[in-house]
């Protein structure tokens, strides 16, 4: 009971600390909105990614990795286009923050 009205406080709640600069936050409102969520948030693919790109810049590791499998697949629905270059770029960041699977990625990317 009451769950529908806890959602929106929980989200406006990870806005704030994302603005505070908390990677954390950050990284859960951007996984939130460019991902199907049982919580009936609404996807925005553009400001989710704007989210992942701030967590990425303050060192969460998964943010960065996430944005990376972005650019290197691509994604139809939300209109973003294959770029090796900016994966590269994320996976790197990634892997300096201690995401393995993303390391993984810039050793083969790099060859």
């Amino acid at each position: 009971k009451g769950g529908d009205q806890r959602v929106p406080s929980a989200l406006a709640l990870f806005n704030k600390s994302c603005l505070q600069n908390d990677k954390e936050a950050c990284n859960v409102v951007g996984e939130l909105k460019t991902k199907q969520n049982p919580f009936g948030i609404e996807k925005n693919f553009a400001e989710g990614l704007r989210y992942l790109q701030k967590a990425c810049d303050l060192g969460q590791g998964r943010a960065c990795h996430h944005v990376s499998g972005l650019y290197l697949m691509g994604d139809e629905e939300f209109k973003i286009a294959k770029d090796m270059s900016k994966a590269f770029d994320y996976a790197v960041k990634a892997c300096d923050n201690y995401m393995m699977p993303s390391c993984v990625n810039v050793s083969i990317m790099y060859e």
